[in-house]
């Protein structure tokens, strides 16, 4: 026999509360993945005892395969370290298989076969487990010798009954009676496994729709974290909208004044150009007048000096031969371009007070006879030293 072989005995030995004990204990140091599971069973402990009659084969071959086989010896390798029971159980260990039943047959031990046997297939070198198979071995021997005499006492009983039995009158209703109670003790065992099938269906049933109930609140629960993200997208976007829009309303108004600004413009161009056209007249009649003037001032010898700036300089010492005339920076194009400047002897500005690309001009058109100054000392001792 192997030692499968002596776990399944020592499985189907125990007691029913021991194997329930045995299975929850090894539970205890597993994971809820990794746990013996019997089909059909949702708590060991609420079973009661007639289911238990019911599942006993079950856990038994649950508890056969070679992983809970392990699982087993690592509980009663730590079981049997209990001091009450070690120092007994090691000493009964060490003896022959023989003086081993001997001792066991003649006395009231705590212990029983069993718990030896246990105790050896527990070991982990293969000397001890391999005497713990020996001594089942023994076990079942000794069993099957018992059995065999039982049955031949058995029989021979047997034969006495049914002899006597078959001079009584009442025999063959008996055998009716036994014939009818078998049928129905069948008949019920059918419709207990019936029912248990259908008990077991209907926990699978009741398993399978807590698990959709599960994948179905996930499912809400994503779906309400999407919505509720779009619901946070949309926000953000309805704010942007109302910040576009505030923009837009504030470009439009700005377009608008803008509008205005070019209209009005627009109307102090027309007004510009028609003051233009008003002076360039003035100034066509001044040029047909100039010639009398210059004849006028030649004949006196009197100078014509053009100051462009804003105001004359103060101080500037007045001169009988010298006429100063003032042009202020603003209307230099226009005065060149009506001619105004031909005939004045000099043209003098100071630097800072006129922008340069009106300077590069004037030197341009009149050359030698403009003159500018970087400050007003500066002019007034030009004009000093020169008249």
């Amino acid at each position: 026999m192997s030692e499968r072989d002596a776990w399944k005995w020592i499985f189907g030995e125990m007691p029913d509360k021991t194997i329930v004990h045995l299975v929850n204990e090894i539970n205890k140091h597993l994971t809820s993945r990794s746990r013996i599971v019997i089909k059909g069973i949702s708590d060991l402990n609420n079973l009661k005892f007639e289911q238990l009659r019911l599942f006993r084969s079950r856990i038994e071959a649950e508890l056969i395969k070679p992983k809970n086989i392990q699982r087993s010896r690592e509980f009663y390798r730590i079981y049997y370290k209990v001091p009450k029971i070690k120092d007994i159980i090691e000493e009964v260990s060490n003896q022959s298989i023989e003086r081993i039943v001997e001792d066991f047959q003649n006395s009231e031990s705590i212990l029983k076969l069993e718990d030896v046997v246990i105790f050896l297939l527990s070991q982990t070198d293969n000397d001890t487990i391999n005497k713990g198979i020996e001594l089942y071995n023994k076990i079942k021997e000794q069993c099957l010798s018992e059995v065999d005499i039982e049955d031949d006492t058995q029989k021979s009983t047997l034969v006495e009954i049914e002899s006597s039995i078959e001079k009584n009158d009442e025999y063959v209703t008996l055998q009716h009676e036994i014939v009818k109670y078998k049928s129905q003790i069948e008949q019920l065992e059918i419709k207990i496994l019936s029912l248990e099938k259908e008990r077991i269906q209907l926990i699978e049933d009741k398993n399978e729709v807590i698990k959709s109930n599960r994948e179905l609140k996930k499912q809400i629960t994503s779906g309400q974290s999407e919505i509720n993200n779009a619901l946070k997208r949309t926000k953000i976007l309805e704010r942007e909208i109302e910040t576009r829009n505030a923009l837009i309303a504030k470009k439009d108004k700005q377009h608008q004044e803008l509008k205005v600004d070019y209209e009005r413009i627009q109307n102090s161009e027309v007004d510009l150009n028609k003051q233009i056209q008003s002076l360039n007249t003035q100034i066509g009649e001044l040029q047909n007048q100039q010639p009398i003037l210059e004849v006028s001032e030649q004949d006196k010898g009197t100078r014509e000096i053009t100051i462009i700036d804003r105001n004359l300089p103060d101080g500037l010492e007045r001169r009988k031969d010298i006429k100063f005339n003032l042009i202020k920076p603003s209307e230099l194009e226009q005065m060149i371009q009506g001619n105004a400047l031909e005939s004045v002897d000099e043209i003098w500005y100071i630097k800072f007070r006129l922008p340069v690309p009106k300077q590069q001009l004037l030197n341009e058109i009149f050359g030698s006879k403009v003159n500018g100054f970087s400050t007003y000392n500066e002019l007034k001792d030009y004009c000093n030293i020169h008249y």
